[in-house]
């Protein structure tokens, strides 16, 4: 979801695969955690798109 627009519900981010990465770089995570991260830069991709 982009939560940046307001009024509508749109999408944020490509639904379809994408041949590159997709790079995020956030001070949070989706965990409740007690430990405190210093590395917040994550590299997300479909599998399809890897090359083994």
């Amino acid at each position: 979801m982009d939560e940046t627009r307001t009024g509508r519900t749109t999408v944020g981010y490509p639904y379809f695969e994408m041949p590159e990465l997709t790079v995020f770089s956030s001070g949070t995570t989706y965990v409740e955690a007690d430990t405190e991260f210093t590395q917040f830069t994550t590299h997300e991709w479909n599998e399809d798109s890897v090359v083994w």
